[in-house]
């Protein structure tokens, strides 16, 4: 089935940075891992002057491993990430451009070959700069939790650069460039004496923490920390802040569906106030239920765009689901005292 060209923006761009166009200008590249090409790794420009906020546009590399990415004059700074795949992949595969920042004009600029290189899929991973540390939960030293390393002040989401797990003793290591990090750990004790993978979103009876003098500044040399403490997720904190949606005056509720009608369970409803639905949520539903149930509230009237997607954040996974209330392109649902309520079913397509 060919589906048209506003729809597949729509695939490219949801609940990620969007794709901004500028007047003929933009960057292209192509990206490649120990000597192949990558396909489906995600690509984000960061404007210089905004330092520490979302990146400002976003792609993922196609089936050649090549991106462009249509911009507006200025300063970027442009990365690569990539989740590593197969069973017990671990860290993140990450690039850069070879200059800190990049100009962008009134044409498009190709900044080349950028080839990725591993994070810290585990423990011993060499890097520019080795960064060792420790982490202690409530019994002692904690191994199996994963240490997560995120640029500048990000504290959480998919955006990690390096990831890395804690041993027997609890110490663990990881390779990363020299910048500014936030680090920040996980054990998954929700998911068994194993720690789990580290990966989806946190739950009640997993353990986190974070470094103390975060941000960290990493320049050269090895580092090493000061001890993390690890503490039980709080479960007043963890329902405010992963269902910020199930409270409100304003409400939507409806039904998450596949193309041929039937149900998705374990689909997530996000209300956007921006058309494009990039950056933080307003609101995020509960996972659907088994009849493709959700229900997404807001404290404030207002005119929201919502999407349903099987997993938080990041780049576009095969195998995923997603898509947008109205297919051919977010439509705005408008609350307000007089019309508190809306209905709306999402039909959602599996990403190839």
């Amino acid at each position: 089935m060919t589906r048209p060209v506003h729809y597949l923006l729509v695939l490219l761009t949801l609940f990620a940075p969007a794709l901004s166009f500028g007047a003929g200008g933009g960057v292209a590249g192509a990206v490649q891992y120990r000597g192949e090409s990558v396909p489906g790794a995600y690509v984000e420009l960061f404007d210089i002057r905004k330092p520490d906020t979302e990146a400002v546009s976003s792609t993922n590399t196609d089936s050649q491993g090549r991106f462009h990415v249509s911009l507006g004059p200025g300063s970027y700074r442009l990365t690569v990430k990539k989740r590593p795949e197969g069973p017990g992949s671990g860290g993140m595969l990450f690039g850069s451009t070879r200059t800190d920042q990049i100009q962008v004009g009134g044409t498009v600029l190709d900044v080349g070959l950028i080839r990725l290189r591993d994070m810290g899929a585990g423990e011993g991973i060499a890097g520019e700069v080795s960064v060792s540390g420790s982490v202690r939960g409530p019994d002692g030293p904690l191994p199996g939790a994963y240490v997560y390393f995120y640029p500048g002040s990000v504290r959480r989401g998919p955006g990690y650069v390096a990831r890395a797990r804690t041993g027997e003793n609890g110490r663990f290591k990881a390779g990363v460039a020299p910048g500014v990090y936030t680090i920040t750990v996980r054990f998954g004790n929700s998911g068994g004496a194993t720690g789990g993978d580290g990966m989806g979103t946190v739950s009640i009876g997993d353990l986190v923490g974070d470094y103390r003098s975060n941000p960290l500044l990493v320049e050269t040399g090895a580092v090493e920390l000061e001890e993390i403490e690890l503490r039980s997720v709080d479960p007043d904190i963890w329902e405010r802040r992963q269902w910020a949606g199930v409270q409100g005056d304003f409400r939507i509720t409806g039904l998450v569906i596949r193309e041929d009608r039937s149900p998705l369970a374990g689909a997530y409803v996000f209300l956007y106030d921006d058309r494009r639905m990039v950056g933080k949520p307003v609101s995020i539903s509960a996972p659907t239920t088994g009849d493709g149930k959700y229900h997404v509230a807001i404290s404030q009237p207002g005119t929201y765009y919502l999407g349903a997607r099987t997993r938080f954040g990041g780049p576009v996974e095969p195998g995923e689901f997603m898509g947008a209330w109205d297919e051919k392109g977010p439509r705005p649902v408008t609350l307000n005292r007089e019309t508190a309520s809306a209905s709306c079913d999402i039909v959602v397509r599996e990403v190839w």
